[in-house]
């Protein structure tokens, strides 16, 4: 029988897999098909089936998804940028602390997976969009 700790940290991924696609979701709505929130939202989809396979291998009912439609459109894509960082700093946070909780090896793979994607791959992403989109608004460029 699989412990309820996995199965919360099951749902915790999830809820915020769902958070980050609804986030990417409202910015590629407001500004097109920008990077990186274009590719990057590919690989949270990903990640949101991986984690509903497991929950589905144990027997655990998906979380409903209550993000989607409840994300407020940025004002800029500078805004997108910070608070994509701050999303994916929040998500490293929970990912430790699930870590730190958990002793399922195929859960444990998957969050570590997780959170070294995201230290190594979307925070440097958003950290450089960020950057360069500052500078183009100080030019008066909008992207």
């Amino acid at each position: 029988m699989i412990d309820e700790i996995v199965l919360k940290a099951l749902d915790s991924a999830l809820r915020s897999k769902f958070r980050s696609c609804a986030l990417y979701r409202m910015v590629l709505q407001a500004f097109g098909p920008v990077q990186p929130f274009k590719d990057l939202l590919k690989i949270e989809e990903k990640y949101r089936l991986v984690l509903a396979g497991l929950a589905r291998r144990y027997g655990r009912p998906l979380p409903a998804d209550e993000w989607e439609g409840q994300i407020a459109i940025p004002v800029s894509f500078v805004a997108a940028c910070e608070e994509a960082i701050q999303l994916e700093r929040e998500n490293d946070r929970l990912y430790t602390s699930l870590l730190d909780r958990i002793g399922d090896p195929a859960v444990c793979r998957v969050l570590t997976r997780m959170r070294t994607v995201s230290l190594i791959s979307h925070q440097p992403s958003f950290k450089e969009y960020l950057e360069f989109a500052r500078f183009g608004e100080n030019r008066a460029i909008n992207f």
